[in-house]
Parts: structure tokens; C-alpha cells; sequence
């Protein structure tokens, strides 16, 4: 698949903004879409496995509001097996998101108010373990450890 669209690549995956796919990637996740039964509308982001057998469908409804969406429901489509996995998350500690803007286009509403977010938390250090950071109780404990906290996409000293 030719990825010529803005996105983050991790060691498993090519993660992207459902808006920002083109070409074959966009047939790619229609077609898991459908396997899956979901409008490919109702899903933000979508996940594609380097072997290109699997593509996950990732709902984060607060993509565009919470400075770091949590993860909702996801539907991974095993194109191998025809197998369709769904997964709802626990809203207790879910998987969230960071660095919204690698997924989107320089046009996408708000993404320099998401950019300027991810370089404040990378000033102060909040990536330099990303096993930390993975899930929203570790988040929160690791923001307020450093002595901040996030409203909407500003990130703020805690007055003490």
C-alpha cells in the first residue's frame, strides 16, 4: 500500500485520520468498514497492520474536544481469515491518544492548536517514556507528577 498520507508508524502499524486516507488505503479500510458493519464515518482512526492482513477501525469519539481521546471500540478485520473482532474499551482506563496531528492534514480544523499542545508535552518530558503514557491512569499520574495539567489543548503549571 502506498502511504502518501499523513500518518504515524509504529514498529506493528501505520495509523492514520479516517479524513486524511486516499487512493488504495481509503479502499482498504472501506472494505473493512463494511466487513465490519460500521460506516467507516463513525470510526477516527484506522490502524494498518504492516503484513497488510488486518486493518483496526479505532472510535475515539473526543478526537476533536479531549486534548487526549480515549479509545472507545475498535473493529480489526483479519483479511486472511475473514475474521472481524470487535473490542469496547472500559472507560475506567482506556488505550488514549497523543500527537493527533501526525494523523492529519495541515488543513484539518484546530491542528496547529493540537501541534502546539504535543510541543509543550514534549518540553516538558511527558513522551520520554512512552511506557508510561499508554493508557489515561498512567497519563494523568505521570502530568500530574511533572506538576501539569491539560485544559482543552492548553497545557498548564498547577499553582500549588
Amino acid at each position: 500500500m502506498k502511504v502518501d498520507f499523513p500518518h504515524k508508524t509504529t514498529n506493528k502499524a501505520i495509523y492514520a485520520h479516517a479524513s486524511s486516507l486516499r487512493d488504495d488505503a481509503l479502499d482498504r479500510a472501506e472494505e473493512a468498514a463494511g466487513l465490519a458493519g460500521v460506516l467507516l464515518a463513525s470510526v477516527q482512526i484506522v490502524k494498518f497492520g504492516h503484513n497488510d492482513s488486518t486493518v483496526s477501525l479505532l472510535s475515539y469519539p473526543g478526537f476533536n474536544t479531549d486534548a487526549c481521546p480515549a479509545l472507545e471500540r475498535s473493529w480489526t478485520v483479519h483479511f486472511d481469515t475473514g475474521e472481524v473482532r470487535e473490542r469496547s474499551y472500559s472507560p475506567r482506563n482506556p488505550p488514549i491518544l497523543h500527537r493527533k496531528e501526525l494523523l492529519l492534514s495541515l488543513g484539518y480544523p484546530n491542528f496547529a492548536e493540537f501541534e502546539n499542545l504535543t510541543l509543550a508535552l514534549e518540553d516538558i518530558g511527558m513522551f520520554d517514556d512512552t511506557t508510561k503514557i499508554g493508557f489515561l491512569l498512567g497519563w494523568q499520574r505521570l502530568l500530574k507528577e511533572k506538576g501539569y495539567k491539560i485544559t482543552g489543548h492548553t497545557l498548564t503549571k498547577i499553582e500549588e
